[in-house]
């Protein structure tokens, strides 16, 4: 199990895009909440069971395509 840190710019149907990327990967999802900091910036974590470095790359990778998204990180690293 991992965290990750996406951020992002804050619009309509972020949550959705992010939910839908993790679908289309068959991501194990143990929890997803967003928040935004008043400055028009989001941040959502997502907690997620992952096989390996690999598969938390790729993951990630694809998070980052998300129109809007600036960074996406591992929680503590």
């Amino acid at each position: 199990m991992t965290t990750i840190i996406i951020i992002s710019k804050d619009r309509s149907g972020l949550v959705m895009d992010i939910a839908t990327v993790l679908n289309a990967l068959n991501a194990k999802v143990r929890t997803l909440s967003a928040r935004d900091n008043g400055a028009g910036i989001a941040l959502t974590n997502v907690t997620l069971e992952v096989k390996n470095a690999g598969e938390l790359k790729y993951i990630m990778s694809r998070l980052s395509s998300i129109p809007g998204v600036t960074e996406v990180t591992r929680n503590g690293k």
